[in-house]
């Protein structure tokens, strides 16, 4: 399995502004068919980086890997070894401007970045999964 880390805005309107780390893995090195990118549900909360591969990918890590599909799973912002969520209630409305950095607009445009870092301007397909769903239909 390939590592990466994109370095993103925290809010990609302001790109100047703060940034964080969001990674991402799978196998794309040498591989020429479109690639596949997955967005997995659950977020606000910290996966195991491990259990979370075994638990969505092994049934079709071997399918991918025969056709030479590339993929790529995003530890979207909040889980995995991605920047963790704000820990704190937010008391003012500073506090509550940095929630909006993990929303899914902003984890669309983290794709965007890992997708132009990876693959250029080659077009991929988009899969999620539960609230990855939804990162899908705002990407689409």
């Amino acid at each position: 399995i390939e590592h990466g880390i994109a370095t993103v805005p925290l809010f990609h309107e302001l790109p100047d502004g703060p940034k964080v780390d969001v990674h991402y893995y799978g196998e794309w090195q040498g591989r020429e068919a479109t690639p596949i990118i997955f967005w997995p549900g659950f977020t606000g909360a910290a996966w195991s980086k491990k259990s979370y591969k075994i638990f969505f990918f092994e049934a079709l890590r071997d399918q991918l890997a025969a056709a030479q599909i590339p993929w790529v799973a995003i530890d979207q912002r909040g889980t995995g070894c991605s920047v963790q969520y704000p820990a704190q209630v937010a008391t003012s409305k500073h506090e509550a401007q940095a929630y909006y950095g993990f929303t899914s607009p902003q984890l669309v445009r983290d794709g965007e970045a890992i997708r132009r870092e990876l693959f250029g301007e080659r077009p991929w397909v988009v899969a999620g999964q539960s609230y990855g769903s939804i990162v899908v239909h705002q990407y689409l």
